[in-house]
């Protein structure tokens, strides 16, 4: 495998999986990977965690497809660390990616100074359960300003307390008119009604918090009407996507208070 891309693109999308990727597991390192794929003119970043699974679809001029996987935080860390976005003439850095014979990847780019190797080992790509690609004909479109507004009224009022499934999340119910976003810790409660038009997915389901959390962080505001936020439920999970970027998570099996 071996493909370039921007730096500033690298790093959002080692971040946005670093958000999601077990910092340590029992089972196996593997639990803890990125698993990075060239191909065609794209190099997607995958990782996940027992609940949630993200894959974030950037350009790349790829060379040689293929794909790999090594440990996420320490690549994410390193490359946020190391590689600049812009030189002195504020032109975007690009950052080469490339596995080696010695079972490594290989970053190599511009730092603030000088020129940067960085490697890391691979893990054992068969281990890693891959984020499921998003399917638009189930998908609705939806403002991302409007979902993301939404969120961010109500998200105050769930719980931390992960112990506790039926605080520790976000309601959202989509009418044919209206969306409905509630949370609550048992004892405080916030609700947020909007007046909309929802064409497709109706219902009412129950998200994580941390699902909805980083979906507020991940979505782009200024989406334009033709790249709205695109969401789907399949079976107990629930899909979204704005611009190159797939969130996945599990529906909490929990009544809303």
């Amino acid at each position: 495998m071996k493909f370039s891309l921007s730096a500033q693109d690298l790093k959002r999308a080692l971040n946005t999986c670093n958000e999601i990727a077990p910092a340590t597991s029992a089972i196996a390192d593997e639990k803890t990977g990125v698993l990075i794929r060239a191909e065609g003119e794209s190099a997607i970043f995958m990782s996940t965690d027992e609940n949630l699974a993200v894959r974030v679809e950037v350009p790349a001029l790829v060379k040689e497809k293929g794909e790999a996987l090594v440990k996420c935080a320490a690549v994410a860390t390193a490359a946020s660390a190391t590689f600049v976005d812009t030189d002195d003439e504020g032109t975007l850095n690009n950052v080469q990616v490339e596995s080696t014979a010695k079972d490594t990847l290989k970053l190599t780019g511009k730092g603030k100074f000088t020129k940067h190797n960085k490697n890391f080992p691979l893990l054992n790509v068969g281990f890693f359960i891959e984020t499921p690609e998003f399917d638009e004909e189930q998908a609705t479109l939806f403002p991302a300003f409007q979902f993301m507004d939404g969120l961010s009224k109500v998200s105050h009022a769930a719980s931390n307390d992960t112990s506790k499934p039926q605080f520790n999340c976000i309601s959202l119910t989509l009418s044919d008119n209206e969306i409905v976003f509630a949370a609550t810790d048992g004892v405080q409660i916030a609700e947020f009604k909007k007046a909309v038009e929802v064409k497709g997915l109706r219902g009412s389901f129950i998200l994580g918090l941390k699902f909805a959390n980083l979906a507020a962080k991940l979505i782009n505001p200024t989406l334009d009407d033709v790249e709205r936020l695109q969401i789907y439920q399949q079976e107990d999970t629930f899909h979204l996507r704005s611009g190159g970027t797939v969130l996945v998570g599990s529906l909490i099996n929990t009544a809303f208070p």
